[in-house]
């Protein structure tokens, strides 16, 4: 039962994690790892509290993690969203410049062809067609390169967007590579776990959402029915419905449908 439990909310506090990584991603720690590496400490046998303490330290840095990076890639997003925004703007104006340059050209050799009087027309066309000649080549020469230019900042602006999403993901790894070999040390007794921290909840429609710091607070309760179940003043039926009565009242109603 204890190790269902704690199963139970190692995977609310990864579910946690990763709804916080953009999806897609390969990053998300595996619930089946974290609990083999749980069950076959040596200090799991020694110390149940101790080994439940550095679990919660590590499900409430793993959560700040993911937190951290799904707001830096947020931010990658608006950036990206941001720029070409202002890549359109431009090009409009770029493109409003040719359309009327190009409509005087037009508008010029309809005025020559409603001449009635054939000769007129002639001299209105060969008076015309020079100028109109060199305002549509520079038409031809600025289009192509404003094309380019265009296709250039576009490019510019997908590989900012992949520069940043990736030093968002490198932070996130080097962040959560730190926090897991930190897990191993204390499951090994060889660091303690970091100072507690701070509690925060986010309601919405009237219902609390766990955190990273009610799964840890959970997670040291089952850790204290443990060790209480090793001491014969406390009843069986105490250490058999804690963990159950816990299950549900740490698992919003999105967690249990999921």
């Amino acid at each position: 039962m204890l190790k269902l439990a704690i199963s139970l909310l190692l995977g609310i506090g990864l579910r946690m994690t990763t709804s916080q990584i953009p999806p897609d991603n390969a990053l998300a720690p595996s619930q089946q790892n974290l609990a083999h590496l749980l069950f076959t400490s040596p200090l799991m046998a020694l110390n149940t509290h101790m080994s439940m303490a550095c679990f919660s330290d590590y499900i409430a840095h793993l959560n700040v993690a993911g937190e951290d990076y799904s707001r830096d890639y947020k931010v990658c997003l608006l950036e990206a969203k941001q720029e070409r925004k202002q890549i359109y703007v431009d090009a409009m104006l770029e493109r409003r410049q040719i359309i009327v340059t190009s409509e005087a050209v037009c508008a010029s050799l309809t005025a020559c062809n409603a001449k009635n009087n054939t000769m007129e027309l002639l001299h209105c066309h060969s008076g015309i067609g020079s100028n109109n000649t060199k305002i549509t080549y520079n038409i031809s020469g600025n289009a192509s390169e404003y094309a380019t230019l265009l296709q250039e900042r576009y490019r510019l602006g997908d590989l900012h967007h992949q520069q940043c999403c990736h030093r968002a993901e490198r932070l996130y790894v080097t962040t959560t590579t730190d926090n897991y070999s930190h897990l191993q040390a204390c499951l090994e007794g060889r660091v303690k776990p970091h100072p507690p921290m701070t509690t925060s909840t986010t309601t919405t429609t009237g219902s609390v959402q766990p955190t990273a710091s009610t799964t840890s607070a959970a997670i040291t309760t089952i850790s204290a029915s443990a060790t209480n179940a090793t001491s014969p003043t406390t009843t069986s039926t105490t250490t058999t419905e804690a963990p159950s009565e816990l299950a549900q009242s740490t698992m919003p109603p999105a967690v249990m449908e999921a």
